[in-house]
């Protein structure tokens, strides 16, 4: 009995000598190796510190948006409720995470859907948080504005608002608001995440007749100045390059065209030679009443459009 304790007491002393010889290489490799949870909370503390609340008041329009005279007819409410549930759907899973990230509601980089923090569903937790999913678009304008009508007299076709225009304009109302950036919204005064409207990667997809093509766009803002303007920015328009302060007044067409946006119609087109100009409404939507005092269907602003003949598909 003896003896098996002596060899117990033998063992344990050598076990300890290892453990005192070992310690300093082990303790410095995890240290320079920290575990997936480590990683995780300093990400987590990053992320925090990075997309902390900030309030938006103050980059608010003062103007009261304006409410259609003769208000929207079934077929345009139809269409402003379709895109206010695409907004919310897209908005939602960055808001969720935003959520979760400042109510500490649940991890939101191992619990989010998928199960850990690197599962390869689409679009990534880490890209949402960090509204990375579209950085990779093209900011550069297509072609170059239009320069017609020259007189207010020139004559032009007035062209129907088909499918294919509302498509595009759907195109262009998603791409500017951006429902990914919206943040987490607990109120006007406490938002995270959120990031400023902006076209990112104007004209993509095609629509299925293949005959247009956006080549230009512009923003005309109607709720900061005394009259109505169009912002000048050097690549597609953005509220961060709308804050350059470069405007103008509009256009001939931009001024006959924007009374029938007040009316309650959503776009208007005329076209000259193989060219089309198409003003079309930004509008609110329930999703945008979290931060702007508007009710549904009021105009916020509006974006000049310049379309050309879409290019010739080669055969291969």
């Amino acid at each position: 009995m003896r003896i098996i304790l002596s060899l117990a007491a033998i063992l344990l002393l050598a076990f300890a000598a290892v453990g005192v010889y070992f310690a300093p290489n082990i303790i410095r490799l995890w240290s320079e190796n920290p575990s997936e949870q480590q990683a995780s909370e300093r990400k987590e503390a990053e992320a925090r510190k990075t997309l902390a609340f900030a309030s938006l008041t103050e980059r608010l329009p003062k103007g009261k948006p304006i409410t259609p005279r003769k208000g929207l007819d079934a077929e345009s409410k139809k269409r402003w409720e379709i895109l206010d549930q695409n907004l919310a759907r897209h908005q939602d899973q960055r808001a969720e995470l935003l959520k979760a990230l400042h109510e500490k509601t649940r991890k939101f980089f191992v619990e989010s859907p998928g199960e850990g923090p690197r599962r390869p569903v689409w679009p990534n937790p880490d890209e949402l948080l960090l509204d990375e999913v579209y950085k990779n678009g093209d900011p550069s304008q297509p072609g170059l504005p239009a320069d017609f009508p020259v007189s207010p007299g020139e004559t032009l076709t007035r062209v129907n608002a088909d499918d294919e225009f509302h498509f595009y304009h759907d195109i262009g109302l998603s791409d500017f608001l951006h429902p990914f950036g919206f943040g987490y919204i607990k109120d006007r005064d406490h938002v995270a995440g959120f990031s400023s409207h902006g076209f990112r990667n104007l004209g993509v997809p095609a629509h299925e007749s293949k005959r247009w093509r956006i080549n230009h766009v512009q923003l005309v803002g109607i709720l900061s100045h005394e009259q109505p303007v169009v912002y000048l920015t050097d690549k597609l328009p953005s509220m961060e390059q709308v804050r350059q302060g470069k405007t103008r007044t509009l256009d001939y067409f931009e001024e006959a065209a924007l009374p029938s946006l007040r009316d309650g119609e959503d776009l208007y087109i005329v076209s000259k030679d193989d060219t089309i100009r198409m003003l079309g409404a930004l509008r609110a939507t329930k999703i945008c009443q979290n931060c702007h005092d508007a009710e549904v269907g009021d105009l916020l602003g509006a974006f000049s459009y310049t379309l050309r003949p879409a290019p010739k598909e080669t055969k291969q």
